[in-house]
């Protein structure tokens, strides 16, 4: 065997070996290594691959894993920068204007970093255009709920509508078939009025001018809508409308937010 082998080529251990020189070694842009290279990543035109970032000055961030995205033409890119040594993940992009100038740094929010009850606070009403109250929200039917399970919301109206068994429950409130009118918090307007009270329906008090040319000197009498006796005029106008006084409206469900 010994004598078999005499005079063979030694067996390759890189791609030099086999004449291959232009292959990218473990390591470089960060490929197959356990760290890659702190580079110019305002440089746009960066070979594709991974790349660190420490405290230098910059645009984009600081002490980050750095993703540079090659496009088909080398005056574009897009890089993705993973934040390190934080208390929490931070995640920024940017891209190539039609310029050539690097975009504004832009952070992907996320559950660690982004509050959904910033967007749209615990409480909010909301007329939903659905059968169902969509996630995270419930009908407004005045029904009790518990204090525990929905704590956030308790939180918020408390036992404004309703304290439920006194308790362990409270109640939501009971929007369905009214309309809404706007707290007058100390304006003067619907004075005396709490949050979340009710309201009987109620008409302004009004005249209506009547006129008829049936009576006379001698006092005749005239019946139409109204009754005239002696040039003393009682009676009332003709009667009509239903069992309510309403605007046009379309009905939505009411939903709050817990």
């Amino acid at each position: 065997m010994t004598k078999a082998l005499a005079g063979k080529a030694n067996k390759g251990v890189s791609l030099a070996d086999y004449g291959i020189l232009d292959g990218v070694k473990i390591g470089r842009f960060g490929i197959g290594g356990t760290s890659t290279d702190v580079a110019p990543i305002e440089t746009i035109g960066l070979p594709g691959g991974f790349y660190a970032m420490d405290g230098s000055p910059t645009a984009f961030l600081q002490y980050s894993s750095i993703l540079n995205l090659p496009y088909s033409d080398k005056s574009c890119a897009g890089q993705i920068a993973v934040g390190q040594g934080r208390d929490d993940v931070i995640i920024c992009v940017r891209g190539v204007t039609n310029s050539g100038k690097w975009t504004p740094k832009r952070t992907l929010w996320h559950d660690g970093n982004l509050d959904a009850n910033a967007l749209l606070p615990v409480g909010t009403s909301i007329a939903f255009a659905g059968a169902r109250a969509p996630a995270g929200f419930l009908k407004e039917n005045g029904a009790a709920v518990s204090r525990t399970v929905y704590a956030n919301l308790f939180a918020v109206i408390g036992t404004t509508y309703g304290a439920g068994d006194g308790s362990t429950t409270f109640n939501l409130p009971e929007s369905r078939a009214e309309f809404f009118r706007g707290l007058d918090d100390g304006r003067g307007v619907d004075v005396g009025r709490s949050l979340g009270t009710y309201q009987a329906p109620m008409l302004e008090a009004h005249d209506h001018t009547l006129s008829s040319d049936g009576t006379g000197a001698a006092g005749g009498n005239t019946t139409a809508d109204f009754k005239v006796d002696g040039g003393v005029s009682s009676g009332s106008t003709g009667r009509t409308g239903g069992a309510e006084t309403r605007p046009r409206n379309v009905a939505r469900l009411m939903c709050i937010k817990y």
